[in-house]
This record gives structure tokens, sequence and C-alpha cells, in this order.
């Protein structure tokens, strides 16, 4: 993946702003880190869409590939399903809140 245009390989969550969410594709074994904002930033993006430099953003980009066509579940581990058989709890059980559906077409 790459972080504001840097490649990343591994991203160490308790350094810098943390993590906010995750996009992650169990069934792939897929879980990219959605490295959060600066808490100190004066003008974070409310409502999409959002782009810099009008505000604060992180642009992150992650490829991989899919054993072939197929709907593959996608949902955010940390923090929504984080504490919770699965994943699947607190705010993991509005479905289409923080999860979908992955769907590759040949």
């Amino acid at each position: 993946m790459t972080l504001n245009g840097k490649p990343v390989h591994v991203y160490n969550s308790n350094t810098g702003n943390g993590v906010g969410h995750t996009f992650a594709i169990p069934t792939l074994g897929i879980n990219v880190p959605l490295v959060g904002v600066s808490s100190n930033a004066t003008n974070i993006c409310s409502q999409a869409p959002c782009s810099a430099p009008s505000s604060v953003v992180n642009i992150i980009k992650a490829s991989f590939v899919t054993p072939g066509p197929g709907d593959y579940p996608w949902q955010c581990f940390v923090p929504c399903g984080l504490g919770w058989l699965f994943g699947n709890g607190g705010p993991m059980a509005t479905a289409g809140y923080m999860g979908g559906f992955l769907d590759v077409v040949s």
C-alpha cells in the first residue's frame, strides 16, 4: 500500500495518528489500516467527498489480487468490529454501515 504517495509495508499503529479504521476482507486475508489524521488539524473533512488541500486527508492506496470472480465481504474490524465475535457486533451489526461486498467480475 501507499500512504500519501509513500510505500508502506508495515504500519505501527502505536505511532503517529494511529489507525482510524481498517478495510478488511477476511476471506482473502486482507487488512488495510486506514491511518487517522492528526487530532490537532483544524480543517478535517467532515463530509465526503474530501480532497486535499482544502481538507486534511490521508490518501491510502492498496492493491491485491483476488482468486477470481465472486462477492467478497469486507468490513471495518478496528475499531468498529473490535471485541465482537467475528467482528460483527456493535457498529458492524448495522448492514451497510461499515461493511459491504466487493463484487469481482471477470
